[in-house]
């Protein structure tokens, strides 16, 4: 993910990176951002926590581990270079599991008040589907500041 949004952004203005399309919405740095910081909280330390037996699976805020930090300050190159250092922390930890680890389950209770159960694998699984998310979002954001809806617009 890093290396192809390094290629993919390395051509867009830094005004694009940082709009926010609506009020409440993610910049693309801010996008970045929550890849970055949710990585460890999101995905390791539940896996942890359910290999560790843990029978909750703790609530995510997405917003929270942002700390309040400002990614929009942030250099494109750095957000990235911290991307790629916190993936490879993840990459090394997935693969110091058995494959039983990944198994093994434990319950989250969502809103509805319904408790379902997850294994640590979904969380490795869920990852690129969360990336490809985050990738719409700031492919969107772009749309927004080029002023088109879609592509198709512009030809």
């Amino acid at each position: 993910m890093p290396a192809g949004l390094r290629t993919l952004l390395a051509p867009v203005d830094a005004a694009t990176l940082v709009l926010q399309p609506e009020p409440g919405e993610w910049s693309g740095h801010e996008a970045i951002g929550h890849l970055i910081t949710g990585d460890r909280p999101a995905c390791r330390d539940r896996i942890t926590g359910i290999v560790a037996g843990e029978l909750e699976i703790a609530p995510f805020d997405p917003a929270t581990p942002m700390g309040g930090r400002n990614f929009n300050t942030v250099d494109l190159d750095v957000l990235l270079d911290e991307l790629r250092a916190e993936r490879a922390q993840s990459a090394a930890y997935v693969r110091s599991l058995e494959p039983a680890d990944l198994e093994r389950t434990s319950n989250y209770a969502s809103q509805a008040g319904q408790d379902r159960a997850f294994a640590a694998g979904d969380f490795v699984n869920e990852g690129p589907f969360h990336d490809q998310d985050h990738l719409q979002q700031i492919l969107a954001n772009m749309k927004v500041a080029a002023g088109v809806e879609s592509i198709a617009a512009i030809r």
